[in-house]
């Protein structure tokens, strides 16, 4: 593959497919202990700002961290850490009187557990009141859509995207592992690919291009 193929593939599944005005794509490899890392890119920042996008060009991206953590959460499965079969009740006692505590943990970071999309459970910081961990992990567990109630299909419900969902499988990540679930993506992710996720400076947020 080269710089090229990416540009390519930028344009054909995204830009001339509508699915967004602009899109950077990038695909690396680790060989001998060095990163190899290719970008392409094609389109513009916005429907209205004609300006090309390029590999420098920032995104304002949201919930990155979800691949993350349901790597970190897959490594642990695989070392018997954790099973995906296991209800989410048994990892995370506050979900114990939930609508989801007999759940297995896969359908959470499928996005198949039939929770709503998002809630504000942290909306008590903003006015400076301290956050109920427990109270905002039961609200979490009871946060089913109207469309989904009882025992889930063996499937899972119909997927939708759901922050709920992978807070709480973070959290049974975090108890399973006895260890903040900072250190577990760092113990069974970045720390073996070797990167540095230290802050980068922000650019401005004019120069951002959308998603």
């Amino acid at each position: 593959m080269s710089a090229p193929d990416l540009d390519l593939l930028a344009r054909t599944l995204v830009t001339e497919a509508g699915v967004s005005p602009g899109a950077v794509v990038a695909a690396a490899g680790r060989a001998s202990g060095e990163w190899q890392m290719l970008t392409g890119a094609s389109g513009r920042r916005s429907r209205t700002l004609t300006d090309p996008v390029g590999p420098s060009t920032p995104y304002d991206l949201a919930s990155v961290t979800k691949p993350v953590v349901a790597t970190a959460i897959a490594r642990l499965v695989r070392r018997g850490r954790l099973r995906w079969e296991t209800p989410i009740g048994t990892l995370v006692p506050e979900l114990s009187r939930t609508a989801s505590r007999d759940l297995p943990l896969i359908l959470f970071v499928s996005h198949r557990a039939g929770l709503e999309a998002h809630r504000a459970l942290f909306a008590p910081l903003l006015s400076g009141s301290a956050l109920d961990l427990g109270a905002a992990l039961e609200e979490s567990g009871n946060g089913r859509r109207p469309e989904c109630p009882g025992a889930p299909p063996l499937e899972g419900f119909a997927p939708l995207y759901s922050d709920l969902g992978f807070l709480l499988a973070g959290v049974a990540a975090s108890r399973a592992a006895d260890e903040e679930l900072g250190t577990v993506v760092a113990t069974e992710v970045t720390g073996p690919l070797g990167l540095d996720l230290a802050p980068a400076a922000v650019p401005p947020a004019q120069d951002w291009a959308p998603v």
